[in-house]
């Protein structure tokens, strides 16, 4: 099975650390020797790694429940809906420029909130647990 396409960061940089470690005790234990080869990273990732996630309780996308992506195209639309020609000049000094990152943190900022509310909506709602002690 390929490596699947959304992996988030902290799962990303685990499996390399892994998949390194792996390749050095390889080396160490001079494996080579006997005509071994070591497995490729898409046979690492769906074996050894699958169990290192489940040792660690770890869910192998990293527990990701939501992620939101924005593409050049949606750049665009707001291009034109401002009356900006979406030429590539015009999109990388967007992409460029600090524009990037604010929309990043805005996005995470306004999302916490958003996410309060829902779940308070559904704590009104009756389908979640009223606040009871601070839950850990």
């Amino acid at each position: 099975m390929p490596l699947p396409y959304r992996m988030n960061a902290v799962v990303t940089m685990m499996l390399a650390k892994e998949y390194d470690r792996y390749i050095r005790e390889f080396v160490d234990e001079n494996r080579f020797a006997d005509g071994s080869t070591p497995v490729c990273l898409d046979e690492f990732f769906d074996n050894e790694f699958q169990e290192i996630l489940k040792a660690k309780k770890i869910p192998r996308d990293g527990g990701i429940f939501l992620e939101i992506l924005w593409n050049i195209e949606d750049l665009k639309a707001v291009f034109r809906n401002r009356g900006i020609k979406p030429t590539k000049e015009n999109i990388n000094a967007f992409i460029n420029s600090r524009a990037t990152k604010t929309l990043e943190e805005q996005s995470i900022s306004c999302g916490w909130s958003v996410l309060e509310d829902l779940v308070s909506d559904l704590q009104y709602d009756g389908k979640l647990p009223k606040k009871t002690k601070k839950a850990s």
